[in-house]
């Protein structure tokens, strides 16, 4: 096994850092307080805002960053990652382990239905990053793997793979499987976006509201739905 290479155990891990440098790299712009909220990046274009889940929990710091500046959320997901296990009583690490769970700019719609309405406003939208990364685990844990409630090391941001900006509410076509028949259940959506159900209906119901996907009809199942011209 190979030696392990210098990683810090901090808050903010690798990649949020190369994240705010991907976005803007003058670092004089990372980390700016607005009033009583800090910003992890603001320059010309505005506030750009990185969330990996719980969007509701900056709901109320989005809408008011939207009164000063125009305000980007940016949604990372790694759509390769490869996993690591660092052994702490020798440095060594294991060879990776590429994880099973790749994401997909459809997984935005895990988070997106709690922020939905601000895209009605023109200075906000909703940036998705999929990412490439490596992520590092120490065999710290229980069990006699050593892997059970382990402790997670860092996250170290490889490659952007793929860049989706949805600036508004017709913008979140682009969040609509290709492949879906036409008149389709949310049990079809959840299949063609690799979604749980419970994801898939929040999704339909954003889209219903935004007059993108009407409902067609109903039987046991639920609803029907078909996607409006653009």
């Amino acid at each position: 096994m190979e030696k392990t290479p210098r990683i810090t155990t901090y808050n903010e891990t690798s990649v949020h850092a190369a994240l705010k440098c991907y976005l803007d790299p003058d670092t004089a712009h990372h980390e700016v307080r607005i009033g009583r909220h800090i910003a992890d990046v603001r320059n010309d274009s505005g506030v750009f805002e990185i969330q990996t889940r719980g969007f509701f929990r900056i709901s109320k710091k989005l809408e008011t960053l939207l009164t000063v500046c125009p305000v980007t959320l940016v949604y990372p997901a790694a759509a390769l990652k490869r996993i690591f296990w660092i052994d702490p009583r020798t440095g060594e690490l294991t060879p990776p382990r590429t994880s099973p769970r790749r994401a997909t700019f459809f997984d935005l719609w895990r988070e997106l239905p709690s922020v939905a309405e601000l895209l009605s406003d023109p200075g906000f939208s909703v940036r998705v990053l999929l990412l490439s990364l490596d992520e590092y685990r120490a065999l710290d844990g229980y069990g006699p793997d050593r892997k059970h409630r382990a402790s997670h090391v860092d996250r170290v941001l490889r490659e952007v793979t793929g860049d989706l900006t949805i600036a508004s509410p017709d913008g979140l076509r682009a969040l609509i499987p290709a492949d879906l028949p036409d008149g389709f259940s949310s049990r079809d959506f959840a299949r063609a976006a690799h979604l749980p159900l419970s994801v898939s209906q929040s999704a339909l119901r954003v889209l219903n509201a935004a007059g993108i996907a009407e409902r067609t009809g109903r039987d046991f199942t639920g609803y029907h739905y078909h996607i409006t011209k653009e």
